[in-house]
């Protein structure tokens, strides 16, 4: 799963945010997102020895840490999507672009390169 996300991670900060496919993220993100959740709490209840035992499993404790990193990067680029849904949309004008670039304090433009690192 962290291949997965460093894979889309890799080619979606590549490609400039006007040709990013919104619905794509939002789907492998919301996958993603469950996959760590489910994986999470599959972990947290495996983590103890045994059902009274507080002490956790340190088999376990690597995983749940990257779990932990992994949601956290999961849902940093869900505050994203919104953003790049807007930025996709075909029908956004030049006075639109204006309003955005006003409300920003960024020149946008969907002729330029803006990738979303810079976001």
């Amino acid at each position: 799963m962290v291949r997965t996300f460093d894979n889309y991670n890799t080619a979606w900060v590549k490609t400039p945010v006007f040709k990013l496919d919104p619905e794509l993220i939002e789907k492998e993100i919301k996958q993603m997102n469950s996959k760590s959740i489910k994986l999470t709490n599959r972990f947290n209840a495996t983590s103890h020895t045994k059902a009274n035992d507080k002490r956790k499993n340190p088999t376990v404790e690597g995983p749940l840490k990257m779990l932990d990193w992994l949601t956290n990067q999961i849902k940093d680029y869900s505050k994203f999507t919104p953003l790049i849904r807007v930025f996709s949309n075909p029908g956004m004008k030049e006075r639109h672009w204006s309003q955005v670039s006003e409300y920003t304090h960024f020149p946008v433009n969907p002729d330029q390169n803006l990738y979303i690192r810079k976001l």
